[in-house]
């Protein structure tokens, strides 16, 4: 019988979260492992939805219940007063009982990590949980906070085989010092499977412009409307293509502003892939990422891109040889940068060209899927427990 691997998450959203749980379970019928999925809160994105039913990979639905804020005082009140949580969330604790995993991988946000370890902790099972995400940084918080919040976050991660999606997340938990704490911490890179296509780069009447990200607050959306609200006339139309977490208020800023090139909204669509295939240019103006397999998706068809210089994104895209790089939150640095690249053909393709092969070299699995690296990591960890 194979061993079960129970793959954890908050929902079904679109982002770089439910790309990789994807890549992980397509194959599953091939996989030496029985995957099954559990949706904490049993909400998500009716197009993801609808991608991972077709895999026909078992799904558990649950009401899992947890306290919002993020400020340091949640997090302390999280970390060391919050009890009712492992007693509410006892119908959590029955459906995992029931799947009886081998396995326990966890996607989720540091302190649900530590709340299912909690309510798990009679269950005998490996514990990994892979990390997405840089979730601290200096530049959002005051000296004091930033030097407390580490101890709250040591207890998240307490005990766990932690997966690192770049070195910029690892790094992070090198820093504050979380990486003591674990039982292990290693780095596999969010990669991509290989795919050849490639976008054609012509002289049009208009370009088109995307950016695929859920409409938040770490995204940089306030950014990038601020920019298209100052850009000259260029016959640039932005896609912001995601679901939408601020309730319609970036929709409301581009209603209130003069805006001389074109924006629309799709919200989730069902074929990412499809509709950027025909883009000319993509932005990346996230104040927060672990590595983005939405920008790695744009690069390795070619798509030249202009990204925020945060570590995370800095580890991926190279000034001016392989993307261009503006300061993270500085509109006007911006502003230059658009302009740069809709003014000048060659250097799209010059960008676009170098980014595809950035893809290929650094982002395409060598052993022909993530899945499989990860598949060498559940040996490995499961061999060690069982001696």
């Amino acid at each position: 019988m194979k061993p079960i691997v129970l793959h954890i998450v908050n929902d079904f959203s679109m982002g770089g979260v439910s790309s990789v749980l994807y890549e992980l379970t397509k194959y599953h019928k091939k996989s030496a492992y029985q995957y099954v999925i559990l949706n904490l809160t049993g909400k998500g994105d009716a197009s993801v939805n609808k991608k991972f039913e077709a895999l026909e990979v078992p799904i558990y639905n649950a009401n899992f219940l947890y306290t919002e804020g993020y400020t340091l005082i949640d997090q302390y009140k999280k970390a060391y007063f919050v009890r009712s949580c492992f007693k509410d969330n006892k119908s959590v604790l029955d459906i995992i009982n029931n799947i009886g995993p081998s396995i326990i991988h966890t996607h989720v946000l540091p302190f649900e990590l530590y709340v299912l370890r909690k309510v798990t902790r009679n269950i005998n099972c490996l514990f990994i949980h892979t990390d997405h995400l840089v979730r601290l940084s200096e530049n959002e918080m005051k000296a004091v906070s930033y030097s407390l919040i580490k101890f709250p976050f040591k207890k998240f991660y307490k005990n766990v085989h932690v997966i690192a999606v770049s070195d910029a997340v690892k790094n992070y938990l090198v820093k504050f010092g979380i990486n003591k704490g674990l039982s292990s911490l290693q780095v596999i890179t969010n990669k991509l499977p290989a795919n050849s296509k490639t976008i054609s780069y012509v002289e049009k009447p208009e370009y088109k412009v995307v950016y695929v990200a859920r409409i938040s607050e770490v995204k940089g959306h306030v950014d990038l409307i601020a920019a298209w609200r100052d850009l000259p006339k260029l016959n640039l139309h932005l896609y912001i293509i995601g679901p939408d977490e601020l309730n319609g208020r970036i929709q409301e800023l581009v209603h209130k502003s003069v805006i001389n090139n074109k924006i629309s909204f799709t919200g989730s669509i069902n074929n990412v892939s499809k509709f950027i295939s025909d883009a000319d240019m993509a932005v990346f103006p996230s104040h927060k990422e672990g590595l983005p397999i939405a920008l790695l998706e744009k690069m390795q068809i070619g798509i030249p891109c202009v990204v925020s210089d945060i570590d995370e994104l800095k580890s991926i895209i190279t000034d001016s040889q392989n993307g261009l790089i503006f300061k993270c939150g500085d509109t006007v640095d911006l502003i230059k940068k658009i302009i740069a690249l809709a003014s000048d053909l060659n250097l799209r393709k010059k960008l676009g060209v170098s980014a595809k092969l950035t893809v290929e070299e650094k982002f395409v699995s060598k052993l022909g899927g993530i899945d499989k690296e990860y598949e060498l990591l559940y040996s490995k960890l499961l061999s060690l427990n069982n001696n």
